[in-house]
């Protein structure tokens, strides 16, 4: 199936629906732990990031990994 715009669309998923149900931790350690590198940093559509929820879905099955280095690493 080839993606669009609809079905890309409601994969995506905002902080609020991220941070408080999904994760069970405020909006700001949410984004202290992507700055981090130990989650997912989603992606940026204009002035809001966005993450795909069976990513998320997947990074919590196997036991919320570091993801990377972080955004400021070298």
């Amino acid at each position: 199936m080839t993606p669009t715009i609809e079905n890309t669309a409601s994969r995506l998923v905002g902080i609020n629906d991220v941070a408080g149900p999904m994760i069970k931790i405020s909006k700001r350690a949410w984004l202290r732990l992507c700055e981090e590198g130990k989650a997912p940093w989603g992606v940026k559509l204009g002035a809001r990031r966005l993450w795909d929820r069976a990513e998320l879905e997947c990074w919590i099955s196997h036991g919320c990994p570091a993801v990377h280095a972080g955004r400021g690493a070298k």
